[in-house]
């Protein structure tokens, strides 16, 4: 409910990226990430200043996942908590070999924002959702790019994961796919449905289909073709993080 809460004092902003089919119906709370705060076009020829406050901004919504919306003079007063990102990132530093951490500043040191909260209300523009990758690039052993969604809310109908399992490996079969590949990118309608049939056909078929439920985490690999159902009514309210793997290294988790 605080992510309602702080969505309802227009502290959000709205997703207006290539990821979005509906911009307007999905909205983030606690948190802009870096490539939006740094996209902004007032933003231009300020790396510096929008950089500082971006990690201010990264300080205050760690804080605010923490110990709710206080504001930060009362912080020394409030209640510590584990949040759900902080709790994500200990589970996987201690599972994973090498360790997990948050994406830091190399000039200071400073935390990058790890995850943001997002809220979508229905009815949303579409029903069948924006199949695209968040990084278009091969699958490998040695690297990747996966997202980590953790469910606080989920609507009585619709809000579906559905994960294609398309698996592109070599530049080679880059080239091969390479119009399949750039409607990845397009949020078109008509282009959107001739993707859905051109991955129909490919090895692997019809979409693994998930249907969250509250509490779930779950991880998928974000360099696979996905898509959101979208939601006839009700809100689907998440907190999602992204997390690159490197060989040999930690996990790092940032937005």
């Amino acid at each position: 409910r605080l992510l309602e809460k702080e969505l309802s004092d227009g502290k959000a902003w709205t997703v207006s990226d290539s990821c979005a089919l509906g911009a307007s119906d999905v909205s983030a709370v606690a948190g802009t990430p870096l490539n939006l705060a740094m996209g902004n076009p007032t933003n231009r020829g300020l790396r510096t200043e929008v950089m500082e406050q971006y990690l201010d901004d990264a300080e205050a919504s760690i804080n605010w996942f923490r110990y709710g919306p206080a504001s930060s003079r009362h912080i020394e007063e409030g209640t510590l908590r584990l949040s759900p990102l902080d709790k994500l990132r200990l589970e996987l530093d201690e599972q994973w070999a090498h360790g997990a951490t948050v994406l830091k500043d190399q000039r200071t040191g400073r935390p990058f924002l790890p995850g943001v909260g997002r809220i979508t209300h229905g009815p949303t523009l579409g029903p069948d959702g924006f199949i695209h990758v968040d990084d278009l690039a091969p699958l490998t052993k040695q690297k990747g790019l996966f997202s980590a969604n953790i469910y606080l809310e989920v609507p009585p109908q619709g809000g579906e994961l559905q994960i294609w399992p398309v698996a592109l490996r070599n530049n080679w079969d880059f080239y091969r796919h390479a119009d399949t590949l750039s409607m990845l990118t397009v949020p078109d309608l008509p282009m959107q449905r001739r993707l859905r049939s051109i991955l129909q056909e490919l090895d692997g078929g019809s979409p693994l289909v998930v249907h969250p439920e509250v509490g779930d985490l779950i991880l998928l690999c974000v360099q696979r073709p996905h898509a959101v159902q979208g939601i006839p009514m009700g809100s689907r309210v998440s907190i999602q993080s992204f997390i690159t793997h490197v060989q040999n290294q930690p996990l790092v988790l940032d937005n």
